[in-house]
């Protein structure tokens, strides 16, 4: 796939200058794989800002009890505010990238090159801040899960969250725990525990919702509960 078919998948592309457009096609470095594996470690030099086309990339820390913990995930037509910040701040990459599916494309866009359009091009302008609004929310939300949620309470949310459109979360017991930076074991009792409210609906590699409500009442407060 060319450079061009890829960058043009991504919102900005089209309003920007023409001599922006080509320096980004000549510049640009487009990758692809078909199987999940690290791209970034922390303490690397991010090489520029990431753009997925296809695919997804997890963002994760690694806690001082040796388990991973999901920041953030990046979709299509979507990039990686932390990559955003190094390229600014010239500083070392924070966390882990890994691609999360088995086929991820991505772009990615050397830092000088994102800081010079960035210094004139509204469209990238615009981009960047809507990432960088959006993505603040999702850490502010994974500190206020990890600091202030029991895991009862994370659980919940996570499948609010991350379900698809049918309320179903295509994601083992252990990738679950993975993402939330606990043990298998804890998050199958805890499961288990909604399946037994008739919450959800536990298959081979998979939850379905099977009562949104209930699961949002999950998160609720215990003393809100009692007076709800």
């Amino acid at each position: 796939m060319e450079p061009i078919e890829v960058l043009s998948k991504f919102s900005f592309f089209a309003d920007l200058s023409k001599q922006a457009q080509e320096k980004l096609i000549q510049q640009s470095k487009i990758i692809f794989d078909n199987a999940k594996h690290s791209i970034v470690k922390k303490g690397d030099h991010s090489g520029g800002v990431v753009l997925v086309q296809e695919g997804q990339l997890r963002v994760y820390t690694i806690t001082e009890s040796a388990k991973e913990s999901t920041l953030y995930w990046v979709d299509p037509g979507e990039s990686c505010i932390l990559s955003i910040n190094s390229v600014f701040s010239d500083t070392l990459f924070p966390a882990w990238v890994d691609m999360e599916k088995t086929f991820t494309r991505f772009v990615i866009i050397p830092s000088a090159l994102y800081r010079e359009l960035f210094a004139t091009e509204p469209a990238l302008q615009k981009f960047t801040f809507e990432i960088l609004s959006t993505r603040i929310f999702d850490l502010v939300n994974s500190l206020e899960e990890a600091t202030l949620m029991s895991l009862d309470k994370r659980l919940a949310n996570f499948f609010l969250r991350r379900a698809n459109s049918n309320h179903t979360l295509a994601m083992s017991h252990e990738q679950i725990a993975t993402h939330l930076g606990t043990a298998r074991e804890v998050v199958t009792r805890i499961i288990k525990k909604f399946e037994q409210k008739k919450l959800v609906e536990v298959g081979r590699g998979y939850t379905r919702i099977l009562d949104v409500s209930g699961l949002r009442e999950e998160l609720l407060p215990d003393q809100a509960k009692h007076y709800k």
